[in-house]
């Protein structure tokens, strides 16, 4: 395992510190001689890996203390599995290295049977585990790898994959009614009213226009009555459109037709309008059309 030769190429057969495995390194520094290889013992002494001798052969103190060897890594602890879609994440606490870095990670599903190897290689927290089958209960463990191999496994830790939640439908808004029935009713020598049925709660708006003159052939048109109220539940209601004072005088020289126009808004919802043309008489005595 090592040997003395003097300056003049002879075997020095009294140095002789009896390494039990082999020598691979060696520098010398005055009297001591300092060893390295894969020795544990020198003579009937422990050194483990290095050791100090003398020019003369005798083994010294120990130098520079024990050594030892890396080995595989230590086992992840505190894992905590969350279950996915066909799928599981194990999130851990890596175990020590033990001398020599931890390059990957390696995963059992079935309580350590077989591994498969992190792929690509990672040693970050936590570890996604694809593959797996929903409602299948899965008792997972886990071991780090450095260069001298794969560590203790860890601790099981079971989680059972599940079919992801299906997202609700939404239920629809329902949209309020807009439908309605606009009917005549009678008319005064300042209003025009209808009787109004409808479905829902919501606005009636009326507008009436008429021709601007009854001699003329322009097609320009003026307003003639104007009416709103506010709904607040399905019903029947009587709207007065009140007629403008270009209307009553207008009647006061004959009578007229007016375009009257009623919508109705539902709350939420959208408008509707239906038209009719109502033929106003000279007196204020009723309403046709």
């Amino acid at each position: 395992r090592a040997a003395a030769v003097g300056t003049n190429g002879t075997l020095d057969p009294t140095w002789n510190p009896n390494f039990n495995d082999y020598v691979d390194a060696l520098a010398v520094s005055g009297s001591t001689v300092y060893l390295g290889g894969g020795f544990t013992t020198v003579g009937d002494a422990a050194r483990n890996y290095a050791a100090a001798v003398g020019t003369n052969g005798t083994l010294l103190p120990q130098w520079p203390g024990p050594f030892s060897a890396a080995s595989a890594p230590a086992a992840p602890t505190r894992l905590v599995a969350t279950a996915g879609n066909a799928s599981a994440s194990v999130a851990f606490t890596a175990g020590a290295d033990n001398g020599e870095a931890i390059t990957n990670y390696e995963y059992s599903t079935d309580n350590g049977a077989t591994w498969t190897t992190r792929s690509p290689a990672a040693t970050t927290s936590p570890i996604a585990i694809p593959g797996l089958t929903n409602g299948t209960s899965y008792s997972i463990k886990l071991r780090a790898v450095n260069s001298v191999g794969a560590g203790a496994a860890s601790s099981a830790v079971s989680v059972t994959p599940v079919d992801p939640t299906p997202t609700p439908t939404p239920t629809p808004t329902p949209v309020p009614s807009n439908k309605f029935v606009a009917l005549p009713g009678d008319a005064t020598s300042s209003v025009l009213q209808s009787v109004i049925v409808v479905s829902a709660p919501g606005t009636v708006t009326q507008l009436g226009t008429m021709a601007a003159s009854s001699g003329a052939r322009s097609s320009k048109r003026v307003t003639a009555c104007k009416a709103s109220k506010k709904i607040t539940k399905a019903g029947r209601y009587k709207v007065n459109c009140t007629l403008t004072s270009a209307a009553r005088s207008a009647r006061r020289r004959g009578s007229i037709r007016v375009t009257l126009t009623t919508t109705f808004t539902p709350t939420g919802g959208t408008a509707r309008s239906v038209t009719r043309t109502v033929k106003l008489k000279k007196t204020s005595s009723g309403v046709t059309g």
